[in-house]
This record gives C-alpha cells, sequence and structure tokens, in this order.
C-alpha cells in the first residue's frame, strides 16, 4: 500500500525538474575520478531527500542510487539497452532485499518465549505484533531503525510517566534528562545479563536465533542502518510517529501496564540492532521478560524521584 501511494504520487509536476537533472548524470570527462564520485554521491544524497518528501517509492530511489538515474516511460527511449538492464537490475536488486528485510523484521520482532495461552499472554503478543507491523510499514517508507528506535523509547517513557503520575512538564524533564542518560539503561540491562543464568535453548529457538544472526549480517540490511544525513533522520521522525500512533490504535484494548511493558520491549529490541549488539544477548533477556522489566521498573521508579526532586 504505501508503494502503490508512493507510486502515484511520484508523477506529481514538482518533481519534473529533479527527473530531468537525475537524468544527466553526466559529470566532466576530465574530472578525477575521486572528485566526480563524491559530487556524484553529493547529488544522490540530496536528491534522494527531495524523494522522499515528494513520496516517491523506496524501489525507485534505490535504483537512483545505483544507476544515477530514474527511468520513466518519458525517458525510456534515451536509454541504450545496457543502461535499461542496469535499471531493472537495480529494481530486482532492491525488491530481493526488501523481501529479506522483511522476513528479518518478523522474526525480530516476533514474541517468541511468550507461549502461554493466558489472556495477558495474548495481549503481549497482540500488542507485539502491532509494533512490529509499524515496524514493516516503516521499512516500506524507507524509514530508517533509529527513527523506530526513538519513537518506541519516548512511547515507554509517555507510558512510564503516566503510571508514576508524573505531571506533563516534568514528564517532560524527566525525558531530556533520560534521554541524555540512556547509555546507563543499557549498562543496567547488561549487569541483568550478567545475573541470569546461562540460557540452554531448545533446537527450534537456535534455528531461530540463528535466521537472525545470518540476517543481520546481511550487507546493507535494513537493520540497524542509521539514516544517510541529518535533514533524512528529521524527515523521517513524523513518519516514524504515524505508524506507532496508528498501532497504538489498534491496541486501545490492550491494558496500560502490558503497553507500557511491550514499548520498552521494542525498543530494546530495536536499540540491539542499532547498536549492533549479540543477538542472544537480547534472547536471554527476552526470555526471562518478567523479571527484569520488573528491575526496570524499580530502577525508573528510583531514578524519578531522585531527578525530579
Amino acid at each position: 500500500m504505501a508503494k502503490q501511494k508512493a507510486r502515484q504520487s511520484a508523477g506529481k509536476p514538482g518533481l519534473q525538474i529533479v527527473r530531468r537533472s537525475a537524468l544527466t548524470g553526466v559529470l566532466a570527462p576530465d574530472m578525477p575520478a575521486e572528485v566526480a564520485k563524491s559530487l556524484r554521491q553529493e547529488l544522490t544524497d540530496d536528491l534522494r531527500l527531495v524523494f522522499h518528501r515528494s513520496h516517491v517509492s523506496p524501489d525507485l530511489i534505490y535504483a537512483f542510487s545505483r544507476t544515477g538515474r530514474i527511468v520513466t516511460d518519458e525517458n525510456r527511449h534515451l536509454l541504450t539497452p545496457e543502461q535499461h538492464r542496469d535499471w531493472k537490475e537495480a529494481l530486482r536488486e532492491y525488491r530481493r532485499r526488501a523481501e529479506a528485510d522483511e522476513r528479518a523484521i518478523d522474526l525480530c520482532y516476533t514474541l517468541l518465549h511468550e507461549s502461554g495461552r493466558s489472556e495477558l499472554a495474548n495481549r503481549k503478543r497482540f500488542a507485539v505484533s502491532e509494533l512490529g507491523v509499524a515496524t514493516l510499514e516503516a521499512h516500506e517508507e524507507g524509514i530508517s531503525s533509529f527513527a523506530m528506535e526513538g519513537v518506541f523509547f519516548n512511547a515507554w517513557l509517555s507510558q512510564l510517566a503516566k503510571r508514576l503520575h508524573i505531571l506533563p512538564e516534568d514528564g517532560e524533564r524527566l525525558r531530556e534528562k533520560f534521554g541524555a542518560d540512556v547509555a546507563e539503561l543499557r549498562g543496567l540491562l547488561e549487569e541483568f545479563y550478567d545475573d541470569l543464568p546461562t540460557p540452554s535453548w531448545n533446537p527450534s529457538i537456535e534455528k531461530r536465533i540463528a535466521k537472525i544472526e545470518s540476517a543481520r549480517a546481511i550487507p546493507e540490511t535494513w537493520l540497524g542502518k542509521a539514516p544517510a544525513s541529518k535533514e533524512e533522520a528529521e524527515w523521517e521522525m513524523p513518519l516514524a510517529v504515524e505508524h506507532l500512533q496508528n498501532a497504538i490504535e489498534f491496541c486501545k484494548d490492550v491494558n496500560d501496564d502490558v503497553m507500557e511493558s511491550m514499548f520498552f520491549r521494542t525498543w530494546f529490541r530495536t536499540r540491539v540492532l542499532n547498536d549492533h549488539l549479540p543477538e542472544r544477548f537480547f534472547q536471554a533477556i527476552d526470555a526471562n521478560w518478567s523479571r527484569v522489566y520488573e528491575r526496570v521498573q524499580n530502577h525508573m521508579a528510583r531514578y524519578a524521584g531522585a531527578r525530579l526532586q
């Protein structure tokens, strides 16, 4: 659906100038190769942002970054057969990468260790499923995992402030202070990890971990790939918020305690990807989630009390 919307908007008049400039792709023949490469990269980065803001489909943006051109019905006749083959191959390469990333996102964001059939377990699975859908939709729109980490973190802090009955103005102070101290939280989770018994995984979980590790090792995977520029990161955030808000709307019947816990889990999941931390670190924490999150809650109650005095 996101790709269809993007392709429909790709024909807007405002993009015609961009297309013509992108098609030239010609640099002076006597220009040193390293200078030409640098200028081409700057052109690509700038135009990628223009394309994003104009809702051009991510597969077209990827193909442009690979070939230096956007191919349309109007300009197809200007290309050599080799150039057209390069364009089609770039599109196929993007689709292969996108499909692999979608499978990896599904593997990463599934609630693997919650197997019970209680109402609580069902609510957790439902919440995580919707947050995973938000992540998939963000990926389809070309939004990075770093933007999703940010919105999951803010959603968790908002839910935490609500539970601790922190006033909105104090909640904003807490957000600012804790945002600067987020490394402390990662250190806390590493302490918890050291306290956990050495996990013994059954074969099915070992297989799942191996698949995730393999997906994370693929060059240029979406998992843990930062935005290309500060401007691109700024463009991503409102869209990431929108995808999260859609997920929250679907979860309106899930109670606040579950949402708080699952926001934190999904933030932690994404943080592990973005910091390129070992997969088994996440899986061990996740397998002991209730125990770990209780300690996180106790820590945050003390943290909030000390910082807001």
